[in-house]
């Protein structure tokens, strides 16, 4: 019997795809940089772009608001999807089906602090850098290192999710259904009950 995909919260769907699009569209941006200015470990002889800096830095800006809004929905609402205390006991013990799922909260959680060192590093930068080449910059460095991160832990991201729940579980979170009690007229009082719930704890 061929498995359903399971029901995804709407506001978890809605920032993780802007998420996506924002992380894609950076990386997109940060290679034409890279292309253009530094290409050591290799490149792909695209053309220059123009202004591809100040798309880039456009693009941070925003990515810095949805990554705020993430920060605090994976804090609240979706905090199991997150590593906690009790998903680093379980990853002693592999055998077990929930080291997997402890794996992919450990995924999660890497993908998140690597997205916020390259905003960090990203906002360290000055443009002349590369225009000068100064390739030695520890923001740059920290910078090509949280991009390269990413990108590792995007791959780990898609092989948990097939692991765990295969492809049902990788299709869910572009899944455009909505339940009656989860349409974005519900996302305040998701909050609110939150709240109360941590209040009463």
């Amino acid at each position: 019997m061929a498995r359903q995909s399971p029901y995804q919260p709407s506001l978890l769907r809605l920032l993780h795809g802007l998420g996506a699009l924002i992380i894609l569209g950076a990386a997109t941006s940060g290679y034409l940089i890279y292309e253009e200015f530094d290409g050591r470990w290799g490149k792909l002889g695209l053309p220059a772009t123009d202004n591809i800096m100040g798309l880039h830095h456009t693009i941070g800006e925003i990515a810095t608001l949805i990554m705020l809004l993430l920060v605090l929905y994976s804090l609240t609402l979706g905090r199991s999807k997150l590593v906690q205390l009790s998903s680093l006991k379980q990853l002693a013990h592999p055998r077990r089906p929930a080291w997997w799922y402890s794996l992919h909260r450990l995924t999660n959680t890497f993908i998140m602090g690597a997205a916020i060192l390259a905003l960090v590093s990203g906002k360290q930068m000055e443009g002349r850098w590369l225009a000068n080449e100064e390739f030695d910059h520890l923001p740059y460095l920290f910078h090509l290192s949280a991009w390269s991160a990413i990108g590792i832990g995007f791959i780990f991201h898609i092989l948990m999710n097939l692991k765990i729940g295969g492809m049902p579980l990788l299709m869910s979170i572009f899944s455009v259904r909505l339940r009656h009690n989860d349409t974005p007229m519900q996302w305040p009082g998701q909050i609110q009950k939150f709240l109360q719930r941590r209040q009463k704890d």
